[in-house]
């Protein structure tokens, strides 16, 4: 990596919703990055669980305390930050500042923003509170940014076990940068990016409209492409997930992905699906792709992967469609 890249300075940018579960284990993560950012931004959506708490606990362990109250606190918004207390151990002496958030729940598009408002760094990294990143998961995602036209590099997200679901998950690279027929980026995941945080700023940030996970990404660098920006892939940046556990799970976060499409499509016709309620029925009884894809899958996983992707397909499609059609009748 150039020595330039080498200097720059990251903010992290975490929003969490009820993300008791894993979010002690994704700030230790970043809190061992070999490149240590300037800042890391945790932002609280309105969590009904013990996320705070546990978040607190992992910064005591750590030897953070809180300093005191910073200005932004109103009555509907607090910003706490922490520094560390005694002598840094971190790679190079350098303590990242911890601030943590709160607001009331508006969706990962309003406490992205939230945090990217109160982020001081040249570059803004994000990735979620169930995500675990490598230990050189922001010098790999750095070093792509050689040229003032790259807004952002997004880098490979990856499952942390190794289930059947998981396994499809990865397969289809669902949480990966998304390419068109040309091979060019059109969006990144924030599970797993960094921006120019000048460029996210002109871009007018996240669309706050995307309550819910899924459109909030493609319109964002939508906005950014059409100001000339591009993006790019860093396959060695690497992010684990706790995909979804359950089918059930899976399929909720397919159709909150079918309404974003939805409403992005009102935004770029482009994005419009043509007679949906159609094409819902249709892909209910496409029976031959159903028999290809399945051949296909057997060549390469064997039968019994095969019989369980193909499944998988099938009801993925139809929840994409449905979450589609959802968003279509609640503007209605």
């Amino acid at each position: 990596m150039n020595s330039v890249r080498m200097n720059a300075e990251v903010s992290i940018i975490v929003p969490v919703f009820n993300g008791a579960a894993t979010i002690a284990d994704t700030v230790e993560h970043l809190l061992n990055q070999s490149l240590p950012p300037k800042e890391i931004i945790v932002v609280d959506d309105g969590s009904t669980d013990d996320s705070m708490e546990i978040i607190n606990r992992v910064l005591e362990k750590n030897r953070f305390s809180s300093t005191k109250p910073h200005e932004e606190n109103t009555k509907e918004k607090t910003v706490w930050v922490f520094l560390r207390e005694t002598s840094c151990d971190f790679v190079d002496g350098i303590c990242p500042e911890i601030k943590v958030l709160w607001k009331p729940n508006g969706g990962p598009a309003s406490a992205r923003n939230f945090g990217a408002r109160l982020a001081t760094a040249e570059f803004i990294a994000f990735t979620d509170s169930d995500c675990l990143p490598d230990r050189d998961w922001l010098k790999h995602l750095l070093v792509g940014f050689d040229s003032t036209e790259i807004a952002g590099i997004g880098g490979s997200v990856k499952s942390m076990d190794d289930s059947l679901l998981g396994e499809y998950i990865d397969l289809l690279r669902m949480m990966e940068p998304a390419e068109n027929a040309n091979g060019e980026i059109e969006y990144l995941i924030t599970a797993n990016a960094c921006f120019r945080r000048d460029a996210l700023l002109t871009a007018g940030l996240f669309d706050e409209r995307f309550r819910k996970p899924g459109g909030e990404e493609p319109a964002l660098c939508r906005r950014l492409k059409e100001l000339g920006y591009q993006f790019r892939f860093a396959p060695e940046a690497v992010v684990r997930h706790y995909h979804r556990q359950t089918v059930g799970s899976f399929l909720r976060t397919i159709r909150n992905y079918g309404e974003g499409r939805y409403l992005l499509g009102q935004f770029w016709p482009d994005y419009q699906i043509a007679h949906p309620t159609r094409t819902f029925f249709r892909q209910m009884v496409a029976v031959r792709s159903l028999v290809r894809q399945f051949m296909a899958y057997a060549r390469q996983h064997g039968v019994n992967k095969a019989l369980a992707f193909s499944a998988l397909d099938y009801l993925r499609q139809l929840a994409f469609l449905r979450g589609y059609s959802r968003g279509q009748r609640s503007q209605h």
